[in-house]
């Protein structure tokens, strides 16, 4: 298999003023860097607190942890054995690489996510738990059915990821009365894995990036690829990232609506003189829901969306270098 060695690792962009933030770069540039900008904020996260964070995530996360670009160096191909920073906090590698304690110590993980199939964990296979017990740190899994069935489990993998990040869960088997004040204090870093880390942990971690910086599916794609060249998404992994991309979409009409409803009781009770809660204003007037659709509207949706997975798209398996979306 031939690689690109000359392969520029991407560019992380960080808050900074006069910078450009993702709605100002084309997608040529977006493609080329992480963009951990003003989209990975309360602001920038236009969805509804509780389904992909906790209630209070975006005071809990410490932003410290993003504090410089990785250093990433020319590709060569047994680097696939090896997990990859996708971004500060979050890794992408394969199972062997939970053999190297030593390895996963100097990385600092302090999560173990293992993606596996139905099958894999009735035989109790492609587990973090070993390995996480002889370093005192988390393991968890995300199971599914199929490819299929993964898209309803991406929401949930992305919490289990944030309300880590946030300190929320669980604090490790060395500390007999897990308190979130004194696992708060250790910095925080998720290991996203399956057999080869090149396509189920790969899925989640380009669905991550889709919700948290706001990335379309391409480019989250390319971004991830960049770093993980080994990278390779099956056609029908492919047509399901577009699926939960249309989701994310009819989501973020919703939540945006509903927030402009609220800020213009917000207006209406300052024109009134009004202190208290300003919805009473709303109350003779039709909701968002009524004018566009409820939450099972949503899941009619998506539905709909899992249902046209097996679209018509070219089948002919991209090089490691190129753009999966090609």
């Amino acid at each position: 298999m031939d690689i690109d060695n000359d392969l520029e690792p991407p560019q992380v962009l960080f808050p900074q003023e006069g910078r450009p933030g993702p709605a100002q770069l084309n997608d040529a540039a977006a493609s080329a860097a992480v963009m951990v900008n003003t989209a990975f904020t309360r602001e920038g996260h236009v969805f509804t607190e509780g389904e992909f964070v906790s209630h209070g995530f975006f005071e809990l996360f410490h932003f410290a942890a993003l504090s410089k670009p990785p250093v990433l160096p020319s590709w060569r191909y047994e680097m696939r054995r090896v997990p990859h920073d996708i971004l500060p906090f979050l890794s992408l590698g394969p199972l062997g690489c939970l053999r190297e304690n030593q390895l996963l110590q100097n990385e600092g993980f302090t999560l173990l996510l293992g993606i596996r199939s139905h099958q894999a964990a009735r035989a109790g296979l492609l587990s973090g738990d070993k390995a996480a017990r002889q370093l005192a740190i988390s393991a968890d899994t995300v199971d599914f059915l199929d490819n299929q069935g993964m898209i309803s489990l991406l929401p949930r993998a992305i919490r289990r990821i944030n309300d880590h990040l946030a300190g929320l869960d669980d604090s490790g088997p060395d500390f007999s009365n897990p308190t979130r004040s004194r696992w708060a204090d250790v910095p925080k870093k998720v290991l996203v894995f399956c057999e080869t880390g090149n396509d189920r942990s790969a899925l989640v971690v380009i669905a991550y990036l889709m919700v948290m910086l706001n990335l379309t599916a391409a480019v989250a794609t390319d971004t991830v690829q960049q770093i993980r060249p080994s990278l390779y998404l099956s056609e029908e992994q492919k047509s399901l990232l577009r699926a939960f991309e249309s989701i994310l979409t009819a989501k973020r009409d919703v939540e945006r609506a509903s927030r402009a409803n609220r800020q213009v009781a917000q207006r209406s009770a300052g024109d009134f003189g009004m202190t208290d809660d300003p919805s009473t204003l709303l109350s003779h007037k039709r909701t968002f829901s009524e004018h566009q659709g409820s939450e099972p509207d949503l899941q009619q949706h998506q539905t709909r969306m899992m249902s046209d997975l097996d679209g018509s798209i070219d089948r002919r398996p991209p090089a490691p270098s190129q753009s999966q979306f090609d």
